[in-house]
């Protein structure tokens, strides 16, 4: 009886918790290491107007900070703007050696 009991008080008491599910997209950023990071590079990379020959983006306060050698296909493409389509990048230091499309 006493085994059933326990059982039942455990199985109370994990219904009353609440399930860890992020809410807010702050605490999602913060569950996942380097999240925002990957997805800096996903969207650069993704971005058609944009061949990356090299490129080390790292966390820092507020957004991130981008390395690397990148030629432009188009004239309008902008890193900086790229990288702020990613959820949590308010701030772009950008580090980054530019070259037109066949030039360097």
């Amino acid at each position: 009886m006493k085994v059933g009991q326990k059982t039942s008080r455990i199985h109370k008491t994990r219904a009353a918790t609440p399930p860890k599910i992020a809410t807010t997209t702050d605490s999602t950023t913060r569950s996942q290491p380097h999240s925002v990071e990957s997805g800096v590079r996903r969207e650069i990379l993704s971005d058609p107007g944009i061949s990356v020959a090299s490129l080390v983006v790292r966390r820092i306060p507020n957004g991130v900070c981008l390395e690397g050698v990148v030629h432009l296909r188009e004239g309008k493409t902008d890193v900086n703007t790229v990288a702020r389509r990613v959820l949590g990048v308010c701030e772009v230091q950008n580090h980054m050696l530019f070259c037109r499309h066949g030039g360097c």
